[in-house]
């Protein structure tokens, strides 16, 4: 299946909301803490299977939720010459290497080679179960803290921008957008959030925006 962002003439910022998430659960204020995130994550997800065999390449990425006074999560905005996903909001992270020793390791490999975070910044916390994105990629969310702003050293190649959005705003389920587009008699669905900060709109969507909502979930569905 052709990814959204390869459609010719697709554009995901003039898509129309066909509704929001608005009446599910909100994570408690306690849940958006330090404590409360290594509590609710630290068990392994449950993972499931593909719905089909066709080949996939294993990825991690990193969601860095900076521990300020209102804790923020760090986002990166993928350069304008890759080949996958050009401009796009992302999570530090890539394809795993042969070298690398899980799936974890990839993820805090591609941050400090994207933002330059070391790992020995970085508490992880747990991780998401895997979702397939629509290039083939199996990707694995891992969650990790960072006691205070980084010091970002940042590949001006791979990565074009950062910038923080509050945890709160993110985990509000009243901002989970929901957009549908029907391709070729197939209905396509997709979620986005859109921020204003700074001066400047982002618009979070596709495989981010999915990974956000996973861990929404898992912040409402753990005792």
């Amino acid at each position: 299946m052709i990814p959204l962002s390869k459609l010719p003439g697709f554009d995901p910022r003039t898509a129309p909301v066909i509704g929001t998430h608005a009446d599910a659960a909100v994570p408690s204020a306690e849940a958006l803490t330090a404590a409360g995130l290594r509590r609710l994550l630290g068990t392994v997800p449950i993972e499931t299977s593909p719905t089909d065999d066709a080949p996939m390449t294993e990825a991690g990425v990193l969601i860095p939720i900076v521990l300020r006074d209102v804790p923020s999560v760090l986002f990166t905005v993928r350069g304008a010459a890759l080949s996958n996903n050009p401009g796009q909001v992302a999570f530090p992270g890539g394809k795993r290497d042969p070298g690398d020793r899980d799936i974890v390791h990839t993820a805090l490999r591609e941050a400090q080679e994207e933002v330059g975070i070391e790992a020995g910044e970085i508490e992880v916390i747990g991780r998401l179960a895997p979702l397939v994105s629509g290039a083939r990629f199996k990707v694995t969310p891992v969650v990790g803290l960072l006691r205070h702003g980084p010091t970002l050293k940042i590949d001006g190649f791979e990565v074009a921008d950062t910038f923080e959005v509050p945890l709160s705003f993110l985990m509000d389920p009243a901002q989970h957008r929901r957009h549908a587009l029907e391709v070729e008699g197939v209905r396509r669905e997709w979620l986005s959030l859109l921020h204003a900060g700074q001066g400047r709109e982002r618009l979070i969507w596709g495989a981010t925006a999915t990974m956000l909502r996973a861990l929404h979930t898992r912040l409402v569905a753990s005792p």
